[in-house]
């Protein structure tokens, strides 16, 4: 690993160690001050659309993370942020289109579906809505009894999804921009986590191609 791209290394674990910190003015500083030498880092700059959704900073946000879509095609997590972000301007068919293309880029990642499905049904498109949470459902096992209310409520068996705490439309997704966090487990099945292995979540999601560059 060379000089410089040990030195942008360490400056991005220390922008997630901000992020998982809660310090995100701090965090946006430093992004800002890395873009300065490099305007295209598609790292830098995806972590630093995120925090920018995050803060519901809507119109900076969009033009950061269009921009890393275009530098970059194939990294999944800025796709799925303008979901987010498109959601959250009440644009679900923006949204979906958004959401697909997260989910197709990394068929892993159960909260690309379940973005998906929010945004499917705000769309009317009930059915694909029921096959995106089925996946989401299938990736997040630690999450199913909600889902799960969510679901039948959705095929019409409210009275059983009553029993599992009736779902709200929107309360269970993330809001715009929220990063990783253990919090969304129940306690019975959540693992102990450090610091290390919480940021290491996030550099999983936000790191695109490190390997392959310069």
């Amino acid at each position: 690993m060379t000089a410089g791209k040990n030195d942008a290394r360490l400056k991005l674990e220390e922008i997630f160690r901000l992020v998982e910190a809660g310090e995100l003015a701090a965090a946006e500083q430093l992004c800002r001050e890395a873009l300065l030498h490099d305007g295209k880092d598609i790292n830098v700059l995806g972590i630093f659309g995120a925090i920018l959704l995050k803060k519901n900073e809507l119109v900076e946000a969009e033009k950061i993370l269009q921009s890393v879509t275009e530098l970059e095609p194939a990294f999944a997590k800025p796709h799925e942020d303008l979901g987010l972000l498109y959601l959250n301007q009440n644009k679900p068919e923006s949204a979906v289109r958004c959401f697909e293309k997260a989910a197709a880029l990394d068929a892993t990642q159960a909260s690309a579906f379940r973005g998906l499905s929010t945004a499917l049904q705000q769309c009317g498109r009930q059915e694909e809505a029921q096959v995106a949470l089925k996946t989401y459902l299938a990736l997040s096992p630690t999450d199913q009894s909600l889902a799960q209310a969510r679901l039948m409520y959705a095929e019409g068996e409210s009275q059983h999804a009553d029993r599992r705490g009736r779902p709200k439309s929107r309360s269970h997704f993330r809001k715009p921009g929220r990063f990783f966090s253990s919090r969304s487990c129940p306690k019975s099945s959540r693992p102990r986590q450090d610091v290390r292995s919480t940021r290491a979540a996030l550099e999983s999601r936000y790191l695109h191609g490190w390997q392959g560059r310069s």
